[in-house]
């Protein structure tokens, strides 16, 4: 045995990916300085529209202090362009420069005036503070609430007497419909992809389990012989082989179901291939520690950020799985996936066992609070049957792990006069630069 007891300490050894510097945001603007105009705007970390929402869970009611927000806008290179489009990225906590490295250099959107904007906590403006129990609940400050103001503020800075477009990605989406909850009178056209408010989180999680473990099947018909690697790495690997960073553990063979998350994603695959593989042939060799090393930068993914990303999953625990804790969620699907009776012996890889047998130190009592900032559907709906200037064009992607298919039919049920809906053949949740998708925004 390469280790007598193989625990990798990996606090030091991740590459954190910290928010982006004065620097970063200094190349960042001279990179596209011919296309885009950077600027910055003071906003309230406390927006008095929402101090509501500050009462209700006894937060504090400041209206004075201001907080930087980063936006990056290319103008039309057309005569005769579209309205101005407000860019939402994914997340909570990832900044807006991936997706415009993307759309700035498709020369399809060349008639689109593109704003991209840093939520408030990313990127070039301001970062997300640290919290702690005590001052968790703070984090409702720094979700899609505060990042709809925020946005208003930027729209009437840039375009006082015009309404604008928005097109969201994934957590972008939530915010796109955010927007439509909040402040409808500023939109014309939403474009989502990726992304579709539920009644029942609880259900979104299980169709999510269910749908990933769906993609076992894909999965092994593209990687055959990794059935026989994964069977042999479970064999192996013994119940004292344990992942550890600070108060995080992962042990036993529920290091291999952190692998699983990334089916979820079927351009991850090639990525799962080759850690399993590279696993299975560094074990019990001096490179064995490299290659389990590899694979907890996937099972720590959500902890490696700064304050340990506390701020991005209470948003996220707040606003998407509202009420419960992680465990008490996936506990809630593992329920439901019993009482249904459904056999996960022939799973690939199980999301469920692996959140089972993470120990995550304190962080689960940090989520105790039952707070809910869900969307309310029945808002969204009334408002886009309120203002006919809305009109929703919604993308799910076939191979979207994160938001299958399957989780539209709420707002497909709803909505149905203001809204087209296109299942994309092939795509899956990265595939927001998809030819159908950029027709829309041309239009």
């Amino acid at each position: 045995m390469f280790l007598l007891r193989r625990i990798l300490l990996l606090l030091c050894a991740f590459v954190f990916s910290f928010p982006a510097t004065a620097t970063t945001c200094s190349i960042l603007k001279n990179n596209y300085m011919a296309e885009i105009v950077a600027g910055t705007i003071q906003v309230p970390l406390h927006h008095p529209a929402l101090l509501d929402m500050s009462s209700r869970y006894s937060l504090p009611e400041d209206t004075q202090s201001q907080i930087t927000l980063a936006y990056f806008y290319r103008p039309s290179f057309s005569d005769n362009p579209a309205p101005p489009l407000l860019v939402l990225n994914g997340g909570p906590g990832v900044s807006s420069h991936h997706m415009m490295a993307k759309m700035l250099t498709d020369k399809r959107l060349s008639n689109v005036p593109l704003v991209f904007m840093d939520q408030r906590g990313t990127g070039c403006s301001t970062h997300y503070p640290i919290l702690d129990k005590a001052s968790i609940a703070h984090a409702l400050h720094w979700g899609s609430s505060s990042i709809v103001h925020d946005a208003e503020l930027l729209r009437k800075s840039l375009f006082p007497n015009q309404k604008w477009r928005l097109f969201g990605h994934s957590y972008g989406g939530l915010i796109a419909y955010r927007y439509i909850e909040l402040l409808p009178h500023a939109l014309s056209d939403v474009t989502i992809f990726g992304y579709s408010p539920t009644h029942d989180p609880i259900d979104w999680l299980y169709r999510q389990t269910r749908f990933i473990t769906e993609q076992s099947h894909a999965y092994l018909a593209k990687y055959p012989d990794d059935k026989k690697v994964l069977t042999h790495m479970r064999s192996v690997i013994e119940t004292d082989t344990c992942l550890q960073m600070s108060q995080y553990e992962i042990c036993g063979d529920a290091i291999l179901d952190a692998l699983g998350h990334h089916l979820a994603f079927y351009d991850y695959w090639p990525n799962v291939h080759y850690l399993l593989n590279e696993l299975a042939q560094a074990w019990e060799t001096p490179r064995e520690q490299q290659a389990m090393l590899a694979i907890a930068k996937i099972a720590f993914a959500g902890f490696k950020l700064p304050g340990g990303g506390l701020v991005q999953n209470a948003i996220s625990n707040y606003e998407i799985v509202a009420g419960y804790t992680p465990k008490q969620a996936f506990d809630k699907v593992n329920k439901r996936i019993i009482r249904n009776r459904i056999d996960t012996s022939s799973w690939l890889f199980n999301p469920i066992y692996y959140i089972q047998n993470l120990t995550t130190g304190n962080r689960e009592d940090i989520f105790v609070q039952n707070i809910s900032h869900s969307l309310s559907l029945a808002k969204i709906t009334e408002h886009v049957s309120e203002h006919l200037d809305i009109r929703l064009n919604l993308f799910a992607g076939e191979r979207d792990g994160i938001v299958p298919p399957a989780l539209f039919t709420d707002i497909n049920s709803q909505i149905k006069s203001q809204r087209h809906f296109t299942m994309l053949r092939d795509a899956g949740h990265n595939d927001f630069m998809h030819d159908q998708v950029l027709q829309a925004l041309k239009k």
